[in-house]
């Protein structure tokens, strides 16, 4: 656990600085990122199935490519059409490739995992943070909240299990638990910082809720993933920790969700 703290430290002192880049800047860092989550997840089911050297290059590049389009789009710099047509174009052209490498259908289904799991969610994260860094920071301390009192609320009365297959230590009285404490912290943040300005407390509540609960959600996706291929952690390069993928798995999908939302909200 003490290892577990300080390699968290560390990578918060390097990492959150970031935050206050600007919005292009900031979006190139959310490429590295990308790149570094889709290996983690490619060597992941490397352990399960073959997935060649081409086949992992042309899944890098997809990646990137639904992650520069979404960007585009979230700025308005790409059109709905042409938007369409770019993400329409992906599964297409790893579908054929599938059929030319006479590679197994489930090659072709982690191809589209990595795709979606990653390019879509980080893109999200970056249109965040182009909104301002509070907007960012509010989805981090919403689902940071909500998996720390998630934690120690099912410590102290956990006694049903949320998901006994995908994650043994989760229960039912911490993950509501800790929506139920996370949310109000979280709310008081967008109420102070005004990234929802203009809209009702009720909707405000309601917004800290839904990211609170897919961000468990995506904790859970990420358990379901490494239990089905056999391992704890998307890597083992710091100690106590995952590197990327084991940090993001919450907020991918929390991100995304939050992304939509706003996005939503502004045409309603």
């Amino acid at each position: 656990m003490r290892q577990r703290v300080v390699t968290g430290i560390v990578l918060a002192a390097i990492f959150l600085p970031l935050l206050w880049l600007p919005a292009l800047y900031f979006s190139f860092v959310g490429a590295l990122v990308l790149i570094l989550c889709a290996f983690e997840l490619l060597n992941m089911f490397k352990r399960t199935h073959v997935l060649d050297h081409w086949s992992s290059l042309l899944v890098y590049l997809a990646t990137l490519a639904i992650y520069a389009a979404t960007l585009a789009f979230y700025h308005q710099l790409l059109g709905g059409g042409a938007f369409l047509v770019i993400i329409g174009s992906i599964p297409v052209v790893l579908t054929l490739w599938k059929w030319l490498a006479k590679l197994p259908w489930r090659t072709l289904l982690s191809s589209f995992v990595v795709v979606l799991y990653i390019g879509l969610p980080i893109a999200a994260l970056s249109h965040l943070q182009s909104r301002g860094v509070a907007v960012l920071v509010y989805v981090l301390l919403t689902v940071m909240l909500t998996d720390s009192f998630a934690y120690f609320v099912g410590l102290a009365i956990g006694k049903h299990k949320l998901s006994p297959s995908i994650s043994p230590k989760k229960t039912v009285e911490g993950a509501v638990g800790g929506t139920l404490i996370a949310v109000p912290f979280a709310s008081l943040f967008a109420v102070q910082t005004a990234i929802l300005e203009g809209r009702p407390i009720a909707w405000v509540v309601l917004v800290g809720v839904i990211i609170s609960i897919t961000g468990q959600l995506g904790d859970l996706l990420a358990s379901f993933l490494k239990r089905k291929h056999g391992i704890k952690d998307f890597s083992n390069l710091l100690p106590g920790h995952g590197v990327f993928m084991d940090r993001l798995d919450s907020t991918l999908l929390a991100s995304f969700v939050f992304s939509v939302i706003l996005l939503a909200t502004e045409v309603l």
